[in-house]
């Protein structure tokens, strides 16, 4: 398995994460996000400025991220983690990332105040990548360095 592969497993067949970071009293904070994209440069998802995982990832610089393929065999599904920093890019690569999840125009329509103007990428990198396949064997596990 490639690192490659290995994001594009993440975004296109996981896509929605579990994310974890820490909140304004250091305690750990857990919430499900859709990724948007997921290449050599990190690992993005965007969120509104009004919510209090966007906070929580402005002021602390870690994050970790766990998805799992959904199948009704253990033994057939795929596990991915992601431990490393997390950054507030703004609103950089914002109009790229809508454009790759067209879907996204339906929960932030453009015309109202929930719209897009609140909305800023973050940036997951510079952290250790983790791939299990069980419906293989033996088992893979493979770590990878995500820049």
């Amino acid at each position: 398995m490639t690192k490659e592969k290995v994001l594009e497993i993440l975004y296109k067949d996981m896509h929605t994460v579990s994310v974890g970071t820490l909140d304004d009293d250091g305690k750990p904070y857990v919430a499900f996000m859709d990724l948007m994209a997921a290449d050599e440069s990190g690992i993005y998802v965007f969120t509104s400025a009004k919510k209090r995982l966007h906070r929580y990832m402005s002021n602390h610089e870690f994050v970790s991220i766990a998805a799992m393929t959904h199948t009704d065999d253990f033994f057939n599904s795929q596990m991915i983690t992601f431990n490393g920093r997390v950054e507030n890019i703004g609103r950089d690569k914002l109009d790229g990332l809508l454009e790759k999840n067209p879907y996204l125009y339906k929960l932030f329509p453009s015309g109202s105040p929930e719209g897009i103007a609140g909305l800023d990428v973050f940036c997951m990198h510079d952290g250790e990548l983790r791939y299990q396949d069980f419906s293989v064997k033996p088992f893979a596990d493979e770590t990878f360095r995500l820049n």
